[in-house]
């Protein structure tokens, strides 16, 4: 990895603490938006963890109203997870904020 690529990566990361979320938690709400809907197994296997380590990741997000549970209509045993408005909001916050951080960069690296 090069060194403009370990800077942005630690710009990221301070973003994301500053927002609160750690990078696991950030790259997992992606995958949400883009899926739509995950259920609880499919975000242990995102986060390699147990679904009970997994639960305790939403539990967090949730309690952020970050993202929502609900039971599939078809089998109620699963439970589904979606991001909220504010979620959304959240991650396309990021992204922008992201995009200025690398274009920061880039000026710096041409000055």
């Amino acid at each position: 990895m090069e060194l403009a690529e370990i800077e942005y990566l630690l710009r990221v990361n301070v973003l994301l603490h500053g927002e609160g979320l750690s990078m696991q938690q950030y790259l997992l709400m992606r995958s949400i938006r883009a899926h739509e809907v995950h259920t609880m197994t499919r975000i242990a296997t995102k986060v390699g963890h147990s679904t009970a380590a997994a639960t305790g990741m939403i539990d967090h997000l949730e309690d952020r109203m970050l993202v929502k549970r609900t039971h599939d209509r078809e089998d109620r045993r699963r439970v589904l997870v979606s991001l909220t408005k504010k979620g959304i909001s959240l991650i396309e916050k990021l992204e922008a904020r992201f995009d200025s951080a690398a274009y920061q960069m880039e000026v710096e690296l041409q000055a």
